[in-house]
């Protein structure tokens, strides 16, 4: 499983086991689960849920991080051989940051993006058009990351910054406004969880899944809570 990858399903507790929950079916990942009635499918083992089962709940809202005193939430994250691959498949992407993730490719790396304010949010009620949303997104990324840059590569950073800014996104055609930051640089990873209607929320609502450069245990989904 990714390290930060979220579900869109609520996280459920039952009979003291964090499982997935979706449609009346609830499902997990350890093969313990098989011995107490789950089927086993493709990779995961599933049975059916009924509500009043569950103990308490929550769903994922994002996973953030801090970089050079700025939030971030992650998009996703990259191994190694994934990284080299997807940047090769980019020539275009070979920019002086990419390059450090190649000296140093034995680390996971982390896609980015700025927390925005509520003026900046993709929001299809919003007064503002797409196209404006998207502009003041762009230009929020670059000045943040001229601040950013500096901090990188001290007084030198001015031809590389303007590198860095200038690699457009050809799949999608437009600047991009994410950055890719190596596992090494980030020493706090958090997720938001949220509560789901009509059931007790299942721990706290800010849960850390690295602190202070040191990544945390974490439960596979089917695990007994007090193990």
């Amino acid at each position: 499983m990714n390290i930060v990858e979220g579900t869109l399903s609520p996280c459920i507790l039952v009979k003291g086991r964090i499982l997935l929950f979706r449609e009346n079916r609830t499902w997990g990942f350890v093969p313990e689960l098989k011995s107490i009635g789950f089927e086993e499918k493709d990779g995961y083992y599933e049975r059916p849920c009924d509500p009043s089962e569950i103990e308490a709940a929550y769903k994922l809202e994002d996973t953030y991080t801090s970089y050079k005193g700025f939030e971030f939430g992650i998009i996703k994250s990259f191994e190694p051989d994934e990284y080299v691959k997807e940047q090769n498949e980019e020539p275009n992407k070979f920019t002086p940051i990419v390059n450090k993730f190649f000296e140093q490719a034995n680390q996971t790396v982390f896609r980015m993006q700025f927390v925005y304010d509520s003026f900046t949010q993709t929001d299809t009620h919003s007064k503002y058009s797409y196209d404006e949303q998207r502009k003041k997104r762009i230009s929020i990324y670059e000045y943040n990351m001229r601040r950013i840059l500096r901090l990188e590569f001290g007084q030198n950073y001015n031809e590389r910054i303007e590198l860095e800014l200038a690699n457009d996104d050809p799949r999608y055609g437009w600047k991009r406004d994410y950055l890719d930051v190596l596992d090494d640089d980030i020493p706090d990873v958090w997720q938001i969880r949220k509560p789901v209607e009509g059931f007790p929320m299942l721990g706290e609502e800010k849960v850390y899944i690295k602190k202070d450069g040191v990544w945390l245990p974490r439960k596979e989904y089917g695990s007994r809570i007090d193990e």
